[in-house]
Formats: C-alpha cells, sequence, structure tokens
C-alpha cells in the first residue's frame, strides 16, 4: 500500500505528556535491560543484565513509594515476559500520548509481575536476588565514583566492572 505511511500518521497522537518521567525511563530501561539479557553472552554478563533490571524496578518502586515485596504482592505472578514489559510499555504509552490519567495501580501490577519474573530467571542462572543486585551496585560503583555522570555512562571501563561483578557469586 503506497500510501499506508501517511494514511497511518493521519491518526497519530501528537500530544505528549511525561507525567511520570522517571516511570518512563523505568519501563524503558526494563524493556531494554530484558532484551539485553535474552541476548546475554555467558553467565556474567546475565547476571549483570538481571542487575539492571532490578535497577531501573528499583528507580519505579521509589517514584511511587513502594517496596519491591508491596509491588510484587500486586501481581500473582501468572504471565510473561513480554506481558509484563508491554504492559509496563502501555501504561506510559496512554498517560503520554492519549491524555488519560496514569493507572498506578496497573502500572505496579506489571512491575510486580517483571519481579515475579526476576525471581524465576534467578532461579533458573543459579543466583539470588541479593547477588544480582550487589553485583549491580558494584557495577555502578565502578562505573560512577561519586554520581552519575554522562561522560562515564559513555566512556564505561568495561574491565573494571565486570571484575567488580565477578565478586558476587
Amino acid at each position: 500500500m503506497t500510501t499506508y505511511i501517511q494514511e497511518a500518521i493521519r491518526t497519530e497522537s501528537q500530544q505528549f505528556n511525561a507525567t511520570r518521567p522517571r516511570l518512563l525511563h523505568a519501563a524503558l530501561g526494563i524493556v531494554t535491560e530484558v532484551m539485553e539479557y535474552f541476548d546475554n553472552e555467558d553467565e556474567i554478563n546475565a547476571k549483570e543484565e538481571l542487575g539492571d533490571v532490578y535497577w531501573y524496578v528499583a528507580i519505579a518502586a521509589h517514584e511511587l513509594g513502594m517496596t519491591f515485596e508491596e509491588i510484587k504482592a500486586s501481581h500473582d505472578g501468572s504471565g510473561t515476559t513480554y506481558s509484563a514489559v508491554g504492559g509496563l510499555c502501555d501504561v506510559l504509552k496512554r498517560a503520554s500520548f492519549y491524555g488519560v490519567s496514569f493507572d498506578t495501580e496497573t502500572f505496579t501490577q506489571w512491575l510486580g509481575l517483571t519481579l515475579h519474573w526476576l525471581d524465576r530467571i534467578c532461579i533458573y542462572e543459579n543466583v539470588t536476588p541479593e547477588q544480582c543486585m550487589a553485583a549491580n551496585i558494584a557495577k555502578l560503583s565502578a562505573r560512577f565514583p561519586d554520581k552519575f555522570t554522562t561522560i562515564n555512562a559513555v566512556n564505561r571501563d568495561k574491565d573494571a566492572e565486570i571484575e567488580a561483578v565477578k565478586t558476587f557469586g
């Protein structure tokens, strides 16, 4: 269909309202880190990517004013990783582009499914959530000795980060 692009964009929402930018950051980060987990190169990299997912969930938890336990209790754990990440993005898409109120309850439920998935994957990878989180903090401490900087985010010392991750099982 030669006119499809023009026909499609006719109905595209041009409004954008990021009322919850930290949750947008967290959801996009979860999606990319889950993708990187599935593309991991070895067990060290797998643990590193799981730690990164936990990091983004922590950002969302802080923004929501909830603990991991409270978030996990919002979902029974049934569903797929794709449902979880798709659900997070759908809530944000609706709030950011459709002009509807941010659905905290639904977002929290999808985040809860994400935590259940993390629990199952940790068992599969033979690591604990605590090991993944500790490895993540060690890696980020190596990358950002004081605080986040764009320079350190872009120019990473991968060898130092890998060594930091290796110290946690």
